[in-house]
């Protein structure tokens, strides 16, 4: 089975045309939205594409979110997705996949391993491969390495997984750890890192988008001003040439005339002479 269609899931305007890009050349159908929420209520009102491009990390609702929601949805559930992002450790593939996703494209994408990756997609779905998504994820989330930022009560602590060793009543006892300040200022740190990283993707990505659109701009300006230059440098040369072969044709004309005047003549003499019929 080919891979004939596509949705195209980034909030950047930049990555979607890139890629965008690179799946036409493969002549297929690329529909586009930049947000998780748009691709939802476009997977509700279309026909269901052959396989969903879904960014990692997106303003609002996330690729991980949107994934849970398409793999929860019976009759999106068994689109492939693969997920685009710049983060490719074994882990977060493990994670991924028994998550639900296909597949994991590195950002930015390149032609070869994009054909190669379809190129199994279409493989998997023919003979049946394609793993099915699970039903819980057991409270896994697909997150960066980064925590969410959290509130913590004066008297909070962190309970770990208990010894190996049992206590008296052949039970093991819980290893409770009480918050403290360093660990509050640690896990303040982890929160803060990871607000600055999604401020600054978004910053990018808007400037990414920016960028793009003046350029695209810049290059319809650019382009029209072009056109408007050679139309007037044609009309230019083609008024010069009429100009030119006005006289031109003047003369040709005279001297034709000309021509055909004496051949007349000419011709007219010698009917004179030939006039009648002779002695002979």
């Amino acid at each position: 089975m080919a891979i004939k269609n596509a949705l195209l899931v980034d909030d950047s305007k930049v990555a979607r045309f890139a890629l965008s890009k690179l799946l036409e050349s493969r002549d297929m159908e690329v529909n586009m939205a930049g947000s998780a929420e748009e691709a939802l209520d476009f997977l509700k009102s279309h026909d269901r594409p052959d396989v969903i491009f879904m960014d990692h990390l997106m303003p609002g609702m996330n690729g991980v979110e949107a994934t849970k929601a398409i793999k929860n949805n019976p009759e999106t559930a068994g689109i492939p997705i693969i997920m685009c992002t710049s983060k490719k450790s074994s882990s977060f593939m493990e994670e991924a996949r028994n998550f639900g996703v296909y597949n994991i494209l590195t950002k930015p994408p390149h032609n070869e391993g994009l054909n190669l990756m379809l190129e199994q997609l279409a493989s998997d779905v023919e003979q049946g491969n394609v793993p099915e998504a699970p039903v819980e994820m057991n409270g896994h989330d697909l997150r960066e390495s980064d925590d969410e930022p959290m509130d913590f009560p004066e008297d909070a602590s962190v309970q770990l997984s208990p010894k190996a060793e049992s206590g008296l009543n052949g039970q093991s006892a819980p290893n409770v750890v009480p918050l403290t300040s360093d660990l509050i200022e640690q896990i303040a740190r982890s929160a803060v890192k990871t607000h600055i990283n999604n401020r600054l993707h978004e910053l990018l990505s808007s400037l990414f988008d920016e960028q793009f659109d003046h350029l695209k701009r810049a290059l319809d300006e650019t382009r029209s001003r072009q056109e408007a230059t050679i139309e007037e440098r044609l009309e230019s040369l083609s008024k010069m040439l009429d100009e030119r072969t006005r006289n031109l044709r003047d003369e040709v004309a005279a001297e034709v005339n000309l021509n055909l005047g004496r051949e007349l003549t000419s011709l007219k003499k010698e009917l004179s002479k030939n006039a009648g019929f002779t002695s002979e």
